[in-house]
């Protein structure tokens, strides 16, 4: 439940990506992270260890902490555009859990949003990556 967090993978990460930035042709402007389940976590987890690194965050089905809680730093991603997406019957990850971190972001002047799929568990995904709104929301975003 902690992968992205733990050890040494949030530093790989972040290595990784600044390979990739300096060697490919990417608008560091424009990098956001999107990830469902495990890494609807990493999406949070890595958003608020490096909060300057993104554009905007899109987690799926996301948690920032097991066991389930709200981190102390939130309010470190309050300037970053977050659009979260769950299914209301998800059974392993309630959908109370990503609303609580919609909520407490914004309830420090942040700019997240949520949608809630009513009738999906773990299948969200497959409709929110299939939305062209979801592309077209991230290339909106710049930092």
């Amino acid at each position: 439940y902690e992968f992205w967090s733990r050890g040494e993978m949030p530093d790989l990460f972040f290595k990784l990506l600044d390979e990739i930035k300096a060697n490919l042709p990417i608008d560091a402007k424009r990098v956001t992270l999107t990830g469902n389940d495990l890494g609807g976590n990493g999406v949070w987890a890595l958003g608020l260890r490096q909060p300057g690194t993104f554009a905007a965050l899109a987690p799926v089905a996301g948690y920032a902490a097991y066991p389930f809680a709200v981190p102390d730093n939130i309010c470190d991603l309050k300037d970053m555009p977050v659009w979260a997406f769950h299914g209301k019957r998800d059974p392993y990850v309630p959908v109370e859990v990503e609303q609580a971190l919609v909520d407490a972001l914004n309830a420090c002047g942040g700019k997240a949003k949520i949608t809630i799929s009513p009738d999906m568990k773990q299948d969200v995904p497959l409709k929110v990556y299939a939305d062209p709104a979801l592309y077209e929301w991230l290339m909106g975003q710049e930092k």
